[in-house]
């Protein structure tokens, strides 16, 4: 009777020892980053009649799209439409 006592103890243990490890790698493991650092770049110009923010906002956004060009992440797509009339 005292052995399945110590079994019971031991197998509690181990399953404690293995929900921890199991916790610690998972954490280890999400730390890791599988991404790409791509470098983007904008530029944009001020005068009176837009703001400092509004020209640092479309900077960033130009170096936004800089970066996605560079991925090769970004897609165009254009449509024209011509509209002709006849006066005659």
């Amino acid at each position: 009777m005292m052995q399945l006592k110590y079994m019971s103890s031991c197998a509690r243990l181990l399953f404690l020892l293995l929900v921890s490890s199991t916790l610690l790698f998972l954490n280890f493991y999400s730390t890791l980053s599988f991404a790409e650092s791509v470098k983007g770049e904008g530029m944009s110009y001020w005068d009176d009649k837009t703001s400092k923010k509004e020209a640092c906002d479309k900077a960033e956004l130009d170096a936004k799209n800089d970066a996605l060009r560079k991925l090769g992440l970004e897609s165009f797509k254009s449509t024209q439409i011509e509209a002709c009339t006849d006066t005659g």
